[in-house]
């Protein structure tokens, strides 16, 4: 009784989703998908740093930084974001 009640809704296929038919045909959809986007993303990036003029007065200082010193703790951090 309870499944005479169901109503399943018609199969209506999506019209921009395009199925791939074998392997090459799958690479090359995941390849455009990946890139799908990207000057958008790079445009975002591109607007959203700081006009030259603006970093004129910036400082920047090396850091002295001796990658066998175990005290640093360095390779614990490493460690510690890989796991």
């Amino acid at each position: 009784q309870t499944l005479e009640k169901v109503v399943v809704p018609k199969f209506v296929p999506d019209e921009t989703l395009k199925i791939a038919a074998n392997d090459e045909e799958a690479k090359n959809q995941e390849k455009e998908e990946k890139m799908e986007g990207v000057d958008e993303k790079i445009q975002k990036l591109t607007d959203s740093l700081p006009e030259p003029s603006a970093l004129k007065e910036l400082k920047i200082n090396a850091a002295k930084f001796e990658k066998d010193d175990p005290t640093n703790f360095h390779i614990d951090f490493i460690t510690a974001c890989s796991n």
